[in-house]
This record gives C-alpha cells, sequence and structure tokens, in this order.
C-alpha cells in the first residue's frame, strides 16, 4: 500500500507530492479539464489518470483519497481530529464537482451519514447558524454557508426545516450594513 501511495503522489519529475484538502478543491474549483489545452498540460485529471497501474487498482483513487480524509466525527481535515466546516466543504465540493457520481454512490450507500452527523452537531442552539467546530465555535455567516451548502450536496436538506438558520443570515446581514453605516458616517 504504501509503495501505492508514493506512485500515485509524483509529480512529472518523480518527486513525491501529497496533496492537501485545500490544494485539491483550489484546483477542482478552477480547472476545466474538457479544455483540450489542459489535457496537453501536467495537470492530471482525476476522472482519467493515465498512469496504468493507478487506473488498474484503485481508478478512483483521487476521490478515495480525499474521501478517506474524514474525521471520526465527520468533519474533513488534513490533521487527524482537527476537521472543521470548511476544510469539510471543501472536501465535499471537490468530489462534486469532479465527480458527483462518486459522491451520489457514496450518499446511497449511506457513507455520508457521519458527515451529516457532524452538520447536526455544528448546528448552534435552537437552529441559530452553523459553528465552525462543534465544541469550539459560536456560529458564523461562513460556516452557515458551507453548512447549507454541504447539506444540498448530501440531500439532506430536511436539516435546514429550521426558520432559525434563517433568522440568523438575515441577522447578520443587519449587523454588516448597521457596521457599514457607521463607518461611512
Amino acid at each position: 500500500m504504501v509503495s501505492f501511495f508514493s506512485l500515485t503522489h509524483r509529480n512529472h519529475e518523480g518527486l513525491f507530492v501529497e496533496p492537501n484538502i485545500d490544494a485539491s478543491f483550489r484546483a477542482a474549483d478552477s480547472v476545466n479539464f474538457s479544455q483540450p489545452g489542459i489535457q496537453a498540460s501536467n495537470l492530471i485529471n482525476p476522472n482519467n489518470l493515465r498512469n496504468s497501474p493507478v487506473m488498474n487498482f484503485r481508478p478512483l483513487f483521487f476521490f478515495d483519497y480525499i474521501f478517506d480524509k474524514q474525521n471520526f466525527d465527520g468533519s474533513y481535515s488534513d490533521i487527524v481530529g482537527f476537521g472543521n466546516m470548511f476544510s469539510t466543504y471543501e472536501a465535499i465540493k471537490s468530489i462534486d464537482l469532479l465527480n458527483s457520481t462518486y459522491l451520489n454512490y457514496l450518499i446511497s450507500q449511506g457513507r455520508t451519514s457521519n458527515i451529516v452527523s457532524y452538520l447536526i452537531n455544528s448546528l448552534n442552539d435552537e437552529g441559530w447558524g452553523f459553528k465552525l467546530q462543534p465544541s469550539l465555535n459560536d456560529s458564523d455567516i461562513i460556516s452557515t454557508s458551507n453548512a447549507i451548502d454541504l447539506s444540498k450536496f448530501l440531500h439532506a436538506t430536511a436539516l435546514l426545516n429550521n426558520e432559525n438558520i434563517t433568522r440568523f443570515i438575515n441577522s447578520t446581514w443587519f449587523q454588516i450594513v448597521i457596521a457599514l453605516e457607521t463607518r461611512w458616517q
């Protein structure tokens, strides 16, 4: 397994490179692999691995690699146990952008239920937004936005049936408007 891992994490010069969640997300979110120029570049489309040992043994290696970065609580991180809402969003969004069929397969197999539990545990008291981490932070607008998107990706929108989530979003908007008005007076 170690030799397989090192084989799959080499750049075109043969140097070992371990991708992190953020770099994977940035590439998935910004590269259009259907463009002809991309095929001639050193970028590798994770849906079309040309390295035959990888293709033969684990054709979905990239997606398995990202999905396996899940922590015991359902969050995602590069360092075990230090997950948060943003890195969880990046991991699942990367998979969804590049291969939504793979994500739908995981959902149909019940393998994403731990992520949904993480979302539930991150929901602030009475639904007043979502927190970056369940036990450490107050809710914030970015974590709430990430959680809303995650619940949509994971077909868990019932989690969003809470009026207080909308109230929280509206209250943060009001605070921003007040801050801007105060600043520009």
